[in-house]
């Protein structure tokens, strides 16, 4: 076995933990086949490449082999902490994570983590097709999705049976940009530099205006992410796409995201304010779907929140879990102990009495995610 940092072994089950970089060619397919098989693993971040692409801006990216009989019948990518802290690979970017397994893989969380050599592992978004985390979720909510893989006629048909008119408005405001602007343009692939990083500026700035924890500014690694990943080709059925919408020549949105072979996942949109009144997110998602369902893509991922844009564009969601899997430690009391203070915040009665301290631990928790 390639430079194992360490094994254990559990029950008949034996887990032995890697760097990304020690995944060779036989392991890499072996990956590859078991999310091909599997249609809740269709998501790009279940794929390699993004796992690759974190592992090179980030050192603490781990992957934890799982064997039976000499045989690998799952992956579980994570990112090691320190005291034995576990998290999700690109935690605060990572719109889905979980085991890349064998379906029907019966394992016990805490016994995974002891293989691992952690503590704990934290998720926000994890499919809840995924078990035996079950015990371990705290929450649940819904990433819609707009599903393309029949068509985009078909879509249109199936937002109308759901009583959406907001297509109808989406072609209208289009007319009126190109009466009103000039002829629009939507370049599904834009390797305009520019642009992208007109991207981050724009989010950047978001998040400054929103309150919101800035992370392309205050946790480097994020951007150095999105660099690599928009310097990358298509590989292994992985690729990251930069998409933008044009009015007279004039870039007026722009969308960064990530594509498997199936799923086209919605990740950093932004549009410029002065053509707010054209909707151009709207707008821009509208060709985009247009053009994932020529292309023979599944669906789009909107992303897990159901605000209003994505109620009105989706046909469907997934389900994922928020929680944690926790060993017993010193850090894992601690961690309880944060928890505990942010459930007694909720109550009206006691919310005077903790409501400075869970914000306090809302605020590290944010930071937290992307160190």
């Amino acid at each position: 076995m390639p430079g194992c940092v360490f094994r254990v072994i559990i029950y008949l089950m034996r887990v032995t933990v890697i760097p990304v970089s020690d995944l060779d060619a036989s392991l890499r397919e072996r990956w590859q086949a078991l999310q091909a098989a599997a249609p809740d693993l269709a998501s790009p971040y279940f794929c390699l490449g993004f796992i690759d692409a974190v592992a090179s801006v980030r050192g603490d990216v781990r992957i934890a082999l799982l064997e039976e009989e000499n045989r690998v019948v799952g992956f579980f990518p994570f990112q090691r902490r320190p005291r034995g802290v576990g998290r999700p690979v690109g935690l605060g970017l990572s719109d889905y994570h979980g085991l890349i397994a064998e379906p029907g893989l019966s394992l016990d969380p805490v016994e995974l983590l002891q293989g691992c050599g952690l503590v704990q592992w934290q998720f926000d978004h994890l499919p809840v097709s995924q078990s035996m985390f079950s015990p371990w979720m705290t929450a649940v909510e819904e990433s819609p999705i707009m599903e393309v893989s029949q068509g985009f006629e078909h879509y249109e048909s199936q937002r109308l049976a759901l009583g959406g008119t907001e297509l109808k408005t989406v072609r209208r405001r289009m007319r009126k940009l190109e009466r009103e602007i000039g002829p629009i343009e939507f370049v599904a692939h834009d390797l305009d530099r520019r642009v992208f990083e007109r991207v981050i500026e724009l989010k950047s700035q978001q998040c400054r205006e929103s309150g919101a924890y800035d992370f392309f500014t205050q946790a480097p690694w994020t951007r150095a992410l999105l660099e690599d990943l928009f310097a990358q080709q298509e590989a292994q059925g992985f690729q990251a796409v930069l998409s933008s919408l044009y009015a007279d020549g004039q870039c007026i949105a722009a969308h960064f995201g990530l594509r498997s072979r199936d799923v086209w996942h919605w990740w950093f949109p932004c549009y410029e304010d002065s053509f707010s009144r054209y909707s151009p997110g709207l707008l821009l998602l509208y060709r985009l779907a247009e053009h994932a369902a020529a292309a023979g893509l599944r669906h789009i991922d909107l992303g897990k929140d159901l605000s209003r844009y994505k109620r009105n564009f989706m046909t469907g969601a997934i389900r994922v879990g928020a929680g944690r899997v926790l060993r017993r430690s010193a850090w894992t009391m601690l961690s309880s102990m944060a928890a505990g203070v942010q459930r007694l915040e909720s109550r009206p009665a006691l919310r005077p009495f903790f409501r400075l301290p869970a914000g306090l631990i809302r605020r590290a928790g944010r930071r937290a995610r992307f160190r």
